[in-house]
């Protein structure tokens, strides 16, 4: 049900002083970029949250009752991202 049109748009300048945020959904869940703008309208700052940054706290609870061999199972199931959270 969406709306004909195009599914990106350029951005050609960013407002100065300006906090924008957007997100997309993807196979792990909804990732969210967060960016800031300087007065000038350059870039300031740029934080990326993957969706398997709020996956991890979950894992280990999966884990009692599991021997450890199962342990490579049980994290890929949730298809965790390891340098996605790496900071």
């Amino acid at each position: 049900m969406l709306r004909p049109g195009p599914v990106a748009t350029p951005v050609t300048s960013l407002s100065g002083g300006a906090t924008v945020i957007g997100g997309c959904e993807s196979p792990r869940g909804e990732t969210v970029h967060w960016l800031r703008t300087t007065p000038a309208g350059t870039a300031e700052r740029l934080r990326i949250r993957s969706a398997s940054y709020f996956n991890w706290p979950a894992a280990p609870s999966t884990v009692p009752g599991n021997i450890v061999p199962d342990f490579p199972l049980i994290n890929k199931s949730f298809e965790l991202c390891y340098s996605c959270t790496d900071r």
